[in-house]
């Protein structure tokens, strides 16, 4: 989904997320509470004054959406600064698992960017529906 700004000279955007297993494999989408998962989008930062984002701190923040009744909850966070804009931008979590997951249930997985002292800016996606257990 285009975020914000989204004009031909300069746009920032982010791929939907990716889950993962612990080692890194694309897993199934039901996640053990104890294993946890990994999650991953790229930011990218387009046009020509994409020169503008260079310096500048952005954040990462990871939720899980409850489709059930259940809570919602921000299950990760990731910052870095943009440099050699424009261009992309890999982002990892580390590890989620234990505390930071929901409790049981379904989830669909959402990022939110967003960059500092850079007016408003923000991009957001969705990634897949994910079922949180305790075997």
């Amino acid at each position: 989904m285009p975020g914000q700004p989204n004009f031909p000279l300069l746009s920032i955007d982010c791929s939907p997320v990716v889950q993962t297993d612990v080692a890194g494999i694309p897993s199934s989408l039901v996640i053990d509470r104890a294993a946890g998962m990994i999650l991953k989008t790229t930011i990218t930062v387009s046009g020509g004054f994409g020169a503008l984002f260079n310096g500048k701190t952005w954040t990462a923040r990871f939720f899980a959406e409850s489709l059930e009744p259940g809570p919602n909850a921000l299950i990760s966070s990731v910052s870095g600064v943009f440099a050699g804009m424009p261009g992309n931008v890999p982002v990892t979590t580390p590890v989620v698992s234990g505390g930071a997951l929901p409790a049981d249930g379904l989830y669909r997985v959402s990022v939110v960017i967003t960059v500092a002292s850079a007016g408003p800016t923000t991009a957001f996606n969705e990634g897949p529906i994910v079922e949180i257990t305790t075997p």
